[in-house]
């Protein structure tokens, strides 16, 4: 189920087992290792399903140390997060490629 927040009424109360912060990578991956358990899982996201320059601008920022690409550039705030700049490049880990990789193949 979907709801969106920005419809709820003020003090509105959200109740879950677990709650994940983030539909990025990481928090989508979570969330789908929680699916067909006895538990309530929330996965909140501050963003929506497209993208929006309003929550976008939510990321600048100033960066220190290190010289950086601006924040707001290399973060995406919305639905399934910075996996929008990955253009659909990623996959499962790969045990035998770590078993050669500590090999020194």
């Amino acid at each position: 189920m979907h709801i969106d927040a920005k419809i709820l009424e003020n003090n509105s109360l959200i109740e879950g087992d677990v709650c994940i912060i983030g539909a990025g990578a990481a928090g989508l991956s979570i969330a789908l290792d929680w699916m067909n358990t006895p538990y309530k899982v929330i996965l909140l996201e501050g963003g929506g399903f497209e993208f929006e320059q309003e929550m976008q601008d939510l990321y600048r920022g100033q960066s220190t140390g290190q010289k950086y690409y601006p924040l707001h550039g290399t973060r995406l705030h919305y639905f399934g997060g910075t996996t929008g700049h990955w253009a659909g490049f990623c996959s499962p880990f790969d045990h035998i490629g770590l078993y050669q990789k500590r090999l020194g193949a």
